[in-house]
């Protein structure tokens, strides 16, 4: 643990140090750190997609433990709130609701986008490395109703139903 910690706090060093020379080329000066009930919002929304109850945040906020943000941050990864969190994200950038149109017959598949989302969460909760996550959405094999992932290339660069190379070429750009 002491190893991956150390990598943390250099890799934190290492990303500070970019943002301020940028921030210097820019001349530019860098906001105050968020104070803690500003920064208890932030880490809700953007970790589980809502904000803290009333006694979270009240915990959290009579907290005098020097490293709550951490242990927080730590809480609400591990918590099923940020699965089903980046679960819906995905599943919305792979199926918009907007998604309705000519090509796909009018329809947008309500079930298939629910498993996906489903699907997602749970990934991002089984703490799967993003590159098999990737690697299982790219190379799906078998048939949408036993492998959610699969309306990925259902979707993509399609007129006809049928996945085109340009269309999937610019989804896989773009999303991964």
């Amino acid at each position: 643990d002491w190893l991956l910690a150390a990598n943390v706090v250099e890799t934190a060093k290492r990303i500070d140090a970019r943002i301020d020379a940028k921030l210097q080329a820019e001349n530019l000066e860098a906001m105050a750190p968020a104070d803690e009930a500003e920064f208890l919002r932030r880490v809700y929304l953007d970790l589980t997609g809502r904000i803290p109850t009333a006694s979270q945040a009240a915990s959290y906020l009579d907290s005098s433990h020097s490293s709550k943000r951490a242990q927080l941050i730590d809480e609400l990864l591990a918590s099923p709130q940020y699965g089903e969190h980046f679960g819906r994200v995905w599943r919305d950038w792979i199926a918009p609701a907007e998604l309705p149109s000519e090509g796909n017959g009018g329809n947008q598949p309500i079930a298939a986008t629910r498993k996906l989302g489903v699907w997602f969460a749970e990934q991002f909760n089984q703490n799967e490395p993003w590159d098999r996550l990737v690697y299982s959405v790219l190379t799906v094999d078998g048939e949408l109703a036993d492998h959610p992932q699969a309306l990925f290339y259902s979707l993509v660069g399609t007129d006809t139903g049928i996945p085109q190379p340009a269309g999937a070429t610019r989804a896989v750009g773009t999303l991964f």
